[in-house]
């Protein structure tokens, strides 16, 4: 339940409620991999059952086939790649080739920067956020996702839904 998730996650990370849903969904965890006022070198890889919480700084990608969070005070110069993410700190481009990509939902909170392509099945982008680089929007199509994931992301499940 999202309870349940909520109740194991560290008090100073707000983290948006879609990301809550997806923490509750699969039961993951939090794990902090980069503290405040750390920097590391990636890459930096975390298992489905993980949410890497990156509070300091990180030069290089992230892969992980559960979720990233980037909180409030951290950057990543380099690629996400995840099931989920929500940035509420910096993500920057760090060559052409970089880029963000969501097989679920990104968050992008109102304290968060993303300076970096992103591509995304659902995106939340709060007011105040910066944004430098292009969004794409995928969406989950019917073949891909159950009823429930697609009404999380918004899709009407009695339609097919257009790529």
């Amino acid at each position: 339940s999202i309870g349940d998730a909520r109740a194991s996650w560290p008090d100073d990370v707000e983290l948006h409620p879609a990301i809550e849903q997806e923490m509750a969904a699969r039961t993951a965890r939090a794990r902090d991999v980069v503290q405040q006022g750390a920097e590391v070198a990636g890459p930096v890889i975390g298992a489905a059952d993980e949410v890497l919480v990156i509070r300091g700084r990180v030069r290089g990608s992230i892969d992980c086939q559960g979720g990233v969070i980037v909180a409030h005070g951290g950057w990543v110069q380099g690629s996400i790649k995840a099931d989920f993410v929500q940035v509420a700190g910096r993500v920057e481009r760090p060559s052409a080739s970089a880029k963000v990509e969501v097989t679920g939902v990104l968050v992008v909170m109102a304290t968060g920067a993303l300076s970096i392509d992103a591509c995304a099945g659902a995106m939340h982008i709060a007011y105040g956020s910066g944004i430098n680089g292009a969004l794409e929007h995928r969406g989950v199509t019917r073949k891909e996702a159950d009823p429930v994931e697609q009404s999380r992301a918004g899709f009407d499940t009695d339609r097919p839904t257009s790529a």
